[in-house]
């Protein structure tokens, strides 16, 4: 939070309005700030724990409407972890933050303090019973606390940290959308006249932070599961455990694929040529009008912090669990359960609701990657469709066809080897890791790289060194020697 009310107050405005007009917007963002931050501290007095399902109650077209946030609140609780409402389109932004005590919060205090006849400890009372049925079937009231994995690494992405709306892929998606907006505009947005050009390195750092927090969290749908608290006999409550849909899977690895991918990172490239970074401490005692004469300026780490992104997202996307959980979702998917007819089953889940519209504004939208891949996840849910979509987006060779990458800067493009052949090695662990579905479509994308010859021409799969550059040639031939590796029995580096 002090990050945040630190950046609202340095930020210049953009073009077009006025130091008045900024002065006013920046004074509303500190104090819907401090309502929240408030609010929630007090909920907690009031013994309200956290609520991070409380974020995808509504839509996230309403979160930008103040008639309705003003009085609702921009989630169903003051106890989620909101980040800050800014949409990609900033014709569209209303409230910063919630300044509103939501649904849930009125209705947990309903709970808590509500006074009834002939209490007994520790038994419910009926009015009381009354009070709570209520949430049965109420998106508003819904609960996930911190015990439910709030975290990138939990399984259910309706109960998750720093998101905002029923739609956790769009408002991901139309953030990372702003986040590019903003380095495009770093230069102007974050240094003054007289200041250091090193005060626009933190918006590239905020890029990568915004990328990592996108393809970490949207991942959670990837062999994700919505669960509901409702107990049986619960009049219009949710199944206990629903899948989330296909369609809706297939959304979250396009995102996904697209942070990994070559394209997604151009815009970071162009970017960072005049960004140097401040070096030290700064002076004893420290000024913010004098630090920067007391630190020295050197290059930053963006490319290696960049790399370092992409690999623990594409990590991330194939954690243990999630691969479980797709096997688990395609084993009840065909199975026929064999209730007795006394037996009373759970309401069937409903179906899947059609994905929202995109509403974010890019400079310049992510490229569309492994189309084909992801009409498969859409159709079944797999872990064989997993690995096979992230095998298309990295667009390594196959024997029937030479390797496909958009050439630019030899930087970048080096890089995109070098994630190419994390992923061989990933491959090569999963084919020693049993006889599972993992390991036999890894050995058949492996053994699709290269010919059954272990003999390959450099041309038949590189670009000519000739044509392009003698490194970039060399990080291709790599990535076919990796694949020569594992055809002789060899072991592949493992992922740092």
């Amino acid at each position: 939070m002090e990050m945040a009310l630190a950046a609202a107050a340095a930020a210049l405005p953009p073009s077009g309005v006025d130091e008045e007009e900024w002065a006013a917007v920046s004074q509303a963002f500190l104090e819907e700030a401090l309502i929240e931050t408030v609010s929630h501290e007090v909920g907690h007095t009031l013994g309200l724990r956290h609520n991070f399902k409380g974020s995808h109650a509504y839509d996230y077209a309403s979160m930008h409407d103040v008639s309705v946030t003003a009085t609702r609140g921009i989630g169903a609780t003051v106890m989620d972890y909101h980040p800050i409402n800014i949409p990609s389109n900033r014709s569209l932004q209303g409230q910063y933050y919630t300044t509103a005590v939501g649904a849930y919060d009125k209705w947990a205090i309903r709970y808590g303090y509500t006074p009834v006849p002939a209490e007994v400890d520790l038994e419910q009372h009926a009015e009381l019973a009354a009070i709570a049925a209520e949430g049965a079937a109420d998106p508003a009231l819904q609960f996930a606390s911190d015990e439910d994995t709030p975290r990138s690494d939990g399984v259910d992405p309706a109960a998750s940290t720093w998101d905002l709306s029923s739609d956790p892929v769009g408002y991901y998606t139309d953030r990372l959308a702003l986040a590019q907006n903003l380095l495009a505009e770093a230069a102007n947005r974050t240094v003054r006249p007289g200041e250091s050009w090193a005060l626009q390195t933190s918006t590239a750092r905020g890029f990568m932070r915004s990328a990592i927090t996108a393809g970490s969290y949207v991942a959670k749908h990837i062999g994700g599961i919505i669960f509901s608290r409702g107990h049986r006999g619960d009049v219009g409550a949710a199944p206990p455990v629903v899948p989330v849909s296909g369609a809706e899977q297939a959304r979250a690895l396009r995102l996904v694929l697209q942070i990994i991918s070559h394209d997604f990172w151009l815009p970071l490239a162009s970017a960072v040529a005049h960004m140097p970074k401040h070096i030290g401490w700064g002076c004893d005692p420290p000024s913010p009008s004098t630090d920067e004469y007391c630190m020295g300026l050197g290059q930053p780490e963006l490319l290696s912090s960049a790399l370092e992104v992409r690999m623990l997202v594409l990590t991330a996307l194939l954690q243990p669990q999630r691969r479980e959980n797709l096997a688990l979702q395609e084993w009840t998917e065909d199975a026929t359960l064999s209730l007795s007819a006394a037996s009373e089953s759970p309401p069937p889940a409903p179906p899947p609701a059609p994905a929202p519209p995109d509403v974010a504004v890019w400079r310049q939208p992510p490229a569309e990657l492994a189309a084909d891949a992801l009409a498969e996840l859409t159709a079944s849910p797999s872990v064989g469709a997993l690995l096979r979509a992230v095998h298309a987006a990295l667009a390594l060779p196959t024997a029937s066809g030479p390797l496909s990458v958009r050439l630019g800067s030899a930087a970048m493009v080096k890089q995109h080897f070098q994630v190419q052949r994390a992923w061989l090695s990933l491959l090569a662990s999963f084919t020693a890791s049993g006889l599972g579905e993992e390991a036999a479509v890894a050995s058949a994308l492996l053994a699709s790289v290269v010919p059954t010859s272990a003999a390959v021409p450099s041309d038949w799969a590189c670009p000519d060194a000739h044509e392009t550059n003698v490194h970039i040639h060399a990080h291709c031939e790599a990535v076919l020697q990796l694949c020569n590796l594992w055809r002789q029995g060899i072991d592949l580096p493992p992922v740092s």
